[in-house]
């Protein structure tokens, strides 16, 4: 008996020690990988005051979408260098935006659960079939923007659409 706890505990040692070594030589890869990234931020202004809460870009950065808590999206096709109001929607507390890779297909949550979704860049909106239980808190999107989950406050679950959020 007293071998096989012998045993039993060298094993566990043993794996202890892998995991260590496999931590210690992450964090230095890491570290290296880390001190080779460069991050620069570019200040862009939308005219107007806004209470910012959710924002999603194209793969190239170029077109982005950005919600306001006061009730707007806004997108941008150039990098940010100019955005255009979206208002084709009845105004709403907007929480949440999510777009696909190219920036074609966007879906939009708000704060009453509803969300609203765009296969034009945003240009024209559709609102959702069915409301979500809460406040929406986060989307993402797929690469083409079919495929979503969302969160919601207060609910311990995630919700998914597989049509660019038209259900």
């Amino acid at each position: 008996m007293l071998g096989l706890v012998g045993v039993t505990m060298r094993k566990v040692v043993h794996r202890f020690g892998a995991i260590v070594m496999a931590v210690a030589l992450s964090l230095i890869g890491f570290q290296q990988v880390h001190a080779a990234v460069v991050v620069k931020w570019t200040k862009r202004s939308v005219s107007g005051v806004h209470d910012w809460v959710g924002i999603a870009n194209s793969t190239t950065g170029k077109a982005a979408a950005a919600v306001d808590y006061g009730g707007r999206i806004w997108t941008t096709a150039n990098s940010g260098n100019t955005w255009t109001e979206r208002t084709s929607l009845d105004a709403n507390v907007w929480t949440a935006v999510a777009m696909s890779n190219d920036g074609k297909n966007l879906t939009a949550g708000a704060e009453d659960g509803s969300y609203a979704y765009s296969a034009d860049s945003g240009a024209t909106w559709t609102k959702g079939e069915t409301t979500l239980p809460a406040s929406v808190s986060c989307i993402a999107a797929s690469d083409d923007g079919m495929t979503l989950a969302a969160t919601v406050l207060s609910k311990s679950s995630v919700w998914m659409s597989t049509d660019g959020g038209a259900t």
